[in-house]
């Protein structure tokens, strides 16, 4: 307070002439309250003299409040996530030299038509966005289309695993009769992908969003242990998500067209 004074930022009311004491009144708190919420923002008493000198009026000061709140609020968000994958890259490390316990089951799927914007990801950290912005264009051209739009889909067209520059497209399977209306119709950011038959490895992806890469990892282990080699890119079937209060917990399958490795066992 001494210090304040000094600088001319906060007076008292009065001084002891005989003890030096300084008294302030109730009135001076929200001038107090002032100086301290900006030294939250960082600034230095010589920036917080300066501003206070100009009349900072209380719409201004909660105006930089807020904007210092939402900033704080994303800084955490990103450092939520960030701890996600830590954790998640913990788990991948610890379960490297264990043999993969996780279901996978053989299936034949029959060719399939999508209705499918792509898009390519700078880095699985950006996935989130990306996948939110397709999501938003898909389903105004459904709206736009009036289409009774069937299973959501993502398609990752690599055969291997990464997590940079990553080639992505999000869809709905048509049925045969809109496919047929829609050809030569569709332009682009849309396009009607023909997903060909194919025989996948098919594993369940029950929990958190920014674990699928986890589960992925997973299942090509257990497709390399197997006798079996990826044939295709990955594709992710939609088939619920429940929005909790921090994360988004969903129910994927995962899908990953496979066939036998002539030289496994050789």
């Amino acid at each position: 307070m001494r210090h304040y004074d000094e600088l001319g930022l906060l007076r008292p009311s009065h001084i002891d002439p005989f003890t030096d004491y300084r008294y302030y009144t109730i009135d001076q708190l929200p001038h107090l309250n002032r100086i301290l919420a900006l030294k939250d923002l960082g600034l230095s008493l010589d920036q917080i003299k300066s501003l206070l000198g100009s009349a900072l009026s209380p719409g201004q000061l909660r105006g930089m409040l807020r904007l210092e709140r939402g900033e704080i609020e994303q800084q955490l968000q990103t450092e939520q996530a960030r701890l996600a994958r830590v954790e998640s890259r913990l788990r991948q490390i610890e379960q490297e030299d264990a043999p993969p316990t996780i279901d996978v089951v053989l299936r034949r799927y029959k060719a399939h038509t999508l209705l499918l914007t792509r898009q390519f990801v700078p880095h699985v950290t950006d996935m989130a966005e990306h996948r939110e912005q397709a999501l938003m264009r898909l389903y105004a051209q459904v709206t736009q289309l009036k289409l009774n739009a069937g299973q959501e889909y993502v398609l990752y067209f690599h055969t291997d695993y990464q997590e940079d520059d990553i080639e992505m497209g999000i869809g709905v399977i048509l049925t045969e009769r809109q496919a047929r209306t829609l050809d030569e119709t569709v332009v682009p950011p849309f396009e009607l992908l023909e997903l060909p038959a194919a025989e996948l490895a098919c594993v369940l992806h029950a929990g958190y969003g920014q674990d699928v890469p986890e589960t992925i990892v997973n299942g090509m282990r257990w497709i390399a242990s197997n006798g079996y080699r990826t044939t295709g890119g990955i594709r992710e079937c939609h088939l619920n998500h429940r929005e909790t209060a921090e994360l988004v917990q969903v129910l994927y399958e995962i899908q990953m067209p496979v066939e036998r490795d002539a030289v496994y066992g050789l």
